[in-house]
Order: C-alpha cells, then sequence, then structure tokens
C-alpha cells in the first residue's frame, strides 16, 4: 500500500494582550488547516497564577 503525498497548508493567527510587564493578560489563537476537509480551531488562552500568602 502506497501514501500518496500530500500538502496541508496552515493560517494561523495569534493576538496576545500583554500589560506593561510584558505578562499575557489574554491571547486567541485561530486556526484553519486544508487536509481533505477545512478543519477550524480557535483557542483561547488565560494565565493561572498561583499565589501563596
Amino acid at each position: 500500500m502506497q501514501i500518496q503525498p500530500f500538502t496541508q497548508p496552515i493560517l494561523r493567527l495569534d493576538l496576545d494582550r500583554m500589560d506593561d510587564n510584558d505578562n499575557r493578560l489574554f491571547g486567541i489563537t485561530a486556526q484553519i488547516a486544508w487536509m481533505p476537509k477545512p478543519s477550524y480551531q480557535v483557542t483561547l488562552r488565560t494565565p493561572l497564577y498561583a499565589v501563596r500568602n
């Protein structure tokens, strides 16, 4: 069985919002990949902080 080569173009957009100290407040990534069918993915990134008093 032979596997046919194929190209998979990907379009990705990253958007980050930073504060004055270059800490990420939130971020959004949108990605579209063309495999046999178009595939869409949206990711929302927020930081998690562990605080100990």
